[in-house]
């Protein structure tokens, strides 16, 4: 079965995308402080129970946070580390933070 998350999307609200491939590796990109940070993560995709967990490599958040100077690994992490359940409704994608409940919408974009 393909992959029901790959491609690129972003939020309507922050302007966070996620750029998802097929392998198990993704990048998120967000804005910071008028910055734009791209952390490079790895996912595990559960479509049975529709879970995407997002983990951060912590080389690839090292080289990441010396890159950009302005943040730490810690601001990093905190943009990108969680598990969620998702669901994917025409070009919309919903994740849900298993923890705390809220939610992120994103649109799917030709980008």
């Amino acid at each position: 079965t393909s992959n029901p998350l790959a491609g690129n999307w972003e939020n309507t609200d922050d302007g966070m995308k996620l750029k998802i491939k097929n392998n198990g590796a993704m990048t998120i990109v967000q804005t910071l402080d008028e910055s734009t940070v791209s952390v490079p993560v790895e996912y595990t995709i559960d479509m049975e129970h529709k879970r995407f967990a997002i983990h951060v490599n912590e080389e690839k958040l090292a080289t990441q946070a010396e890159k950009t100077k302005k943040y730490s690994q810690q601001d990093l992490r905190d943009v990108a580390e969680g598990t969620y359940e998702y669901s994917v409704e025409q070009n919309v994608l919903t994740l849900t933070d298993s923890e705390y409940g809220s939610q992120k919408t994103f649109e799917k974009s030709g980008k």
